[in-house]
């Protein structure tokens, strides 16, 4: 069911409220990107904003990490079939419309440099992101070191 379709009803928990970020062009003037409310990832967002605002962070470290929150969604997103490939992330056995991404893929991209770029949007604007060749080797290192260790 569509977001929208909840509004007002006792299953509304998403905080509809205008959000957005401001941002400060060269030339002095403002910019202003509002965020579309009906956008589970967005919902995610704000709700992670609110936790960082009440742990103190500043506001670089805030954006930090919500920008590295959303390139790992866009890069599980873009290479889901050479991460399925390799084996990092699964069906789940157990939630049919649910995925299992493997810890040591995840641990990677918590910790991964911006060494790759992807293109974003309807220009197709060059973003930084992860490597993806170079995350895929890293995260297939860890799972077979936690492998052997466990052996």
């Amino acid at each position: 069911m569509h977001a929208a379709a909840l509004h007002n009803t006792p299953h509304d928990d998403w905080n509809r409220q205008e959000a957005g970020v401001s941002i400060a062009n060269d030339d002095g003037s403002v910019s202003r990107v509002v965020f579309n409310p009906d956008i589970m990832l967005n919902q995610v967002m704000q709700w992670l904003m609110a936790r960082f605002r009440k742990q103190g962070l500043s506001d670089e470290t805030k954006m930090s990490h919500a920008w590295r929150f959303m390139e790992v969604q866009a890069f599980l997103a873009d290479h889901a079939a050479a991460l399925r490939r390799e084996g990092l992330v699964r069906d789940d056995a157990t939630e049919p419309d649910c995925a299992s991404i493997s810890s040591a893929l995840m641990e990677v991209l918590a910790t991964a440099k911006y060494e790759g770029v992807r293109l974003h949007g309807p220009a197709r604007e060059p973003v930084p992101s992860f490597h993806v060749d170079r995350v895929i080797a890293e995260a297939k290192k860890r799972d077979s070191d936690a492998g052997a260790e466990t052996a």
